[in-house]
């Protein structure tokens, strides 16, 4: 066997393990009613069928190590890049929805406190924000200048 078809086989074995009713979304749009799709999505989707999804484990997430910071001196630059950051939450954490609204007030945009005080407030930057991150799995809050 192939090197070629080696990864064709492990492509397929992949394509036929997730790529499953139960894990795809059917999403239609156009000038169709909901009969004239569910006929066709029952025409063209009634043979696909497909077994339950595998379990998925998640890696384990290591408590944050001691904070680092790291300089580069670049004498001469005109501006500098300074980012702080760590991991976030789930979507499915209770505390989403939280985070997200702070996240908005905290570095959202031009009318959020990060921008307006380091750039209004004290001249220091030309932007300032965060950022957050959220899916399946933790995903990660960062602030930027």
């Amino acid at each position: 066997m192939t090197r070629a078809e080696s990864h064709a086989g492990a492509l397929k074995g992949f394509h036929d393990k997730y790529y499953t009713p139960g894990n795809a979304i059917l999403a239609i749009s156009g000038d169709v009613t909901m009969e004239q799709a569910t006929a066709l999505a029952k025409k063209y989707f009634a043979a696909w069928k497909g077994g339950p999804l595998p379990a998925v484990k998640s890696a384990e997430v290591p408590s944050p190590a001691p904070a680092k910071v790291y300089l580069v001196d670049r004498p001469g630059s005109a501006q500098s890049n300074i980012l702080a950051g760590g991991l976030s939450l789930r979507r499915s954490d209770p505390d989403y929805i939280a985070l997200s609204v702070m996240n908005r007030v905290l570095g959202g945009g031009s009318a959020a406190r990060l921008f307006s005080n380091l750039r209004e407030d004290k001249g220091y930057t030309y932007g300032a924000y965060s950022r957050v991150t959220s899916d399946v799995y933790p995903g990660t809050f960062m602030a930027k200048h």
